[in-house]
């Protein structure tokens, strides 16, 4: 059975790949820049999903270091990174 985090890791992943293939085909990039816009969206996506964790961690007051905060944010699931 899917979680909740999966599924949504599924949708998100799914909105990246649609964004990509209309933004390739508006912009006519090749496949290679299609990649290197896949992999530029994750990474943005992983940073800002890493920085809400972060902040979500810090206001329910748990007191936690800096390296775990950093293991946490760590954890969010790496981006499937499928040819065009």
């Amino acid at each position: 059975m899917k979680t909740a985090i999966d599924r949504a890791s599924e949708a998100i992943e799914a909105a990246e790949i649609m964004f990509v293939d209309e933004m390739g085909v508006a912009l006519d990039l090749s496949p290679a820049a299609k990649i290197a816009l896949t992999v530029r969206i994750a990474a943005a996506i992983r940073a800002a999903v890493a920085e809400e964790r972060t902040r979500l961690i810090s206001v329910q007051g748990v007191s936690r270091s800096s390296a775990a905060l950093r293991r946490a944010a760590a954890n969010v699931p790496a981006p499937v990174i499928r040819p065009l």
